[in-house]
């Protein structure tokens, strides 16, 4: 055989050598995980998303504001829509519609861990008797 010939079957060896190579470099197929990393980050992906969810479930802070209508100031809170009497004058505050009206009755009323919010409200800041006769009973 010449040396042109071995030369050129070489080259042709060596080149399909390489080529080979590059075929078996890019047709590598993912290499799959095991079922139990999976499982892993499955579960590490779903405890985010709750996480996620339970912080947009959250309620929102209340970012009240005080706005002044004749003698009396209302709390108002932007993001409900609900506003009660912060201050008024002593005598205002003397009646039971003002004070039904008050936010500390207010707050008091809306609280819905206390089953006798309501009645704890009439008898303590409106003196209702009827109210605190319930009280008592229970």
């Amino acid at each position: 055989m010449s040396e042109e010939a071995s030369g050129s079957i070489l080259g042709l060896v060596i080149l399909g050598v390489i080529g080979f190579g590059l075929y078996a470099y890019f047709d590598k197929k993912p290499s799959e995980t095991d079922p139990k990393q999976q499982q892993q980050q499955q579960a590490q992906e779903i405890k985010q998303l709750q996480t996620k969810i339970a912080e947009l479930e959250k309620k929102p802070e209340h970012h009240y504001e005080l706005r002044t209508l004749g003698f009396r100031t209302w709390r108002f809170d932007p993001a409900t829509g609900n506003s009660c009497i912060q201050f008024s004058t002593p005598a205002d505050w003397k009646k039971s519609e003002t004070i039904r009206q008050g936010c500390e009755y207010q707050d008091m009323v809306s609280d819905t861990t206390e089953p006798n919010a309501w009645y704890q409200a009439e008898c303590l800041l409106v003196n209702n008797k009827t109210a605190c006769d319930h009280l008592v009973t229970k």
